[in-house]
């Protein structure tokens, strides 16, 4: 196990790691676009790469995802391909991210390799579900943070700005990581001095060298989108996520799927920048009552990320050894100065803390504390199979072994059962759009409806009008014949068990297309019904399937089909 302690071979180790995790994730994938943030972040890329830049800003979004698909997208690569580089790029960061982490938090030969081993495992079991800039965004804070939990932090220059500016990219990523820059440079001041390896003086310039590369990343994007909004703004997702998880006295939920209407001329969708939709705003300061129920979100995401952070390892060992970390410290303020793996649950609680008031229920949100479960797993066994303890080299390996077994159970098995029933919406809305562009049948499209049998298929509208290259007019969940001919879509996608889809089918404003699509409804193989608006549909134009395109859609003549 020695030899691994060598920085050279530890450093292929963690190579082949990733090149093994990238093609375990990525090949077995066909389709990326598991949730709307995929169409998204590829739409984003897609007006970078045609330098159609003021439709790429978005104060909701971070860049550098997008920017990660941009050189693909220019050499010709399809953007669904392209948004496959960009995920396997953010997985090669992120088995880099915990394998720095790893090292910086002194864990050495065995517990290193299954440290790396079970983190690569999740990561590759993590990576294609969702498409979005989490993993990313979490192996670039590993990356912040190894520097700055390391003893040359206090009193190197070059660690302190190379620190700030791995945290500017990870702004870059989500702007979630502003705040938690700031809180874990805080964090890091707190742990010199109770540990007495630094002056308040020497961390303060420490921190105040941090920020400054930092800033030297993240200004010009901060620049750019207070531009944009015309005030100074590091991001709107924080209000927005705040918005829709507000008291239930109304509907919160997001504008694109309370209501249709029409994306900004240029965009497929509004989701690509939601900043100035009508979100029903709230403030725990508005009432007593709804300070009341700021308080209760509070307890209730607690609770559910406590869960998530306990079912990251089947038997609970990383959560159980991080809060043991400090209270089991003797004599504790020389363990705490000493022992690395005991800072892991300050660390925790840092990032988790900005999801406690807003909207909380991604597993992805927490990926990046996952290594930090990993370093105080490991460092509990560690410390109580020592040899000062009266155990052998033997016990700890048993103890790792456990571990590893422990953490790498669920991801095993995440990877076999969750990533087909969340391509499905998008595979069904791929057949869709095939079928519809052999039929000649082109126009703005819009979701109607929803069935609680089936999960993810309100979303299927969007992806139908991202393979059709028209724009999406967003949803409703409950709309009547009326609303859906005010929606100013052509083409409506409805539930196969919807009440709406019986509506419709016995309108004549309506043309119900199983028939035309698929030779009659008992032939079709989708849970969903396309009907298309008659009047609007023969005075739409024909954009044809542009599933690879990277441009807005350019509409050439009138639809070939007369319904």
């Amino acid at each position: 196990m020695r030899a691994f302690d060598r920085p050279g071979r530890r450093v292929a180790l963690v190579i082949c790691v990733q090149a093994a995790s990238v093609a375990a994730a990525g090949l077995p994938m066909r389709n990326m676009l598991p949730y709307p943030d995929a169409v998204t972040y590829i739409r984003l890329a897609s007006y970078y790469a045609t330098g159609e830049y003021h439709l790429a800003i978005s104060g909701y979004f971070g860049p550098l995802f997008s920017w990660l698909m941009v050189p693909s997208l220019l050499a010709g690569v399809t953007p669904v391909n392209s948004a496959r580089v960009a995920v396997g790029l953010s997985l090669i960061v992120f088995i880099a991210g915990c394998a720095r982490l790893f090292q910086s938090f002194e864990l050495e030969g065995a517990e290193f390799i299954v440290a790396t081993g079970f983190s690569a495992t999740a990561a590759s079991a993590w990576a294609f579900r969702e498409t979005s800039p989490d993993l990313l965004l979490s192996g670039l804070i590993c990356l912040a943070i190894a520097p700055m939990m390391s003893a040359t932090w206090p009193t190197s220059p070059r660690a302190q700005f190379s620190a700030g500016l791995l945290w500017g990219l990870a702004y870059l990523a989500k702007a979630v990581a502003l705040p938690l820059a700031l809180l874990v440079a805080l964090a890091m001041v707190v742990r010199l001095i109770v540990g007495r390896a630094s002056t308040f003086r020497a961390a303060r310039a420490a921190i105040l060298t941090t920020m400054l590369g930092m800033l030297l990343v993240a200004g010009p994007w901060i620049a750019v989108i207070s531009w944009k909004y015309r005030v100074l703004t590091f991001s709107t997702s924080a209000r927005i996520n705040h918005a829709i998880v507000g008291p239930p006295d109304v509907d919160r939920n997001h504008p694109g799927v309370r209501g249709f209407h029409a994306p900004e001329p240029g965009r497929l969708t509004s989701w690509e920048d939601p900043s100035e939709l009508p979100y029903r705003y709230w403030s725990p300061f508005d009432s007593l009552a709804h300070a009341v129920y700021q308080m209760k979100l509070i307890y209730w995401n607690s609770s559910w990320i406590t869960t998530v952070l306990r079912q990251f390892d089947r038997l609970g060992i990383g959560v159980a050894a991080a809060a043991l970390a400090l209270v089991t410290a003797r004599p504790w303020r020389w363990a705490i100065g000493q022992d690395q793996w005991r800072w892991t649950p300050v660390l925790i609680s840092i990032l988790i803390l900005p999801y406690l008031p807003v909207f909380s229920y991604a597993e992805r949100y927490y990926y990046a504390v996952y290594p930090l479960l990993a370093v105080a797993a490991t460092g509990f066994v560690a410390s109580i199979t020592s040899e000062g303890a009266g155990y052998s080299r033997w016990h700890r390996l048993a103890g790792l072994l456990i571990v590893f077994v422990s953490f790498v159970q669920d991801p095993v098995a995440w990877r076999a059962s969750s990533s087909a029933a969340r391509e499905l919406p998008a595979t069904y809305a791929a057949e869709a759009a095939r079928k519809l562009e052999a039929a000649g049948l082109w126009g703005p499209v819009a979701g109607a409806g929803k069935d609680p049998a089936w999960p993810g298929g309100e979303h299927t509208h969007l992806y139908l009008a991202y393979y059709l290259n028209a724009p999406d007019h967003g949803a409703e969940v409950a709309p009547t014949a009326d609303r859906c001919t005010e929606s100013g879509a052509a083409l409506l996608v409805v539930p196969r068990n919807a009440d709406v889809a019986r509506d419709l089918a016995h309108d004549s404003r309506f043309r119900d297309l199983d028939e035309i699509l698929f030779g009659s409804a008992a032939t079709s193989p989708l849970p969903l019904r396309i009907f298309a608006v008659r009047s609007r549909l023969r005075q739409s134009q024909h954009g044809g399937t542009q599933a690879a395109s990277t441009s807005r859609p350019e509409r050439v003549d009138d639809a070939r089909t007369d319904l």
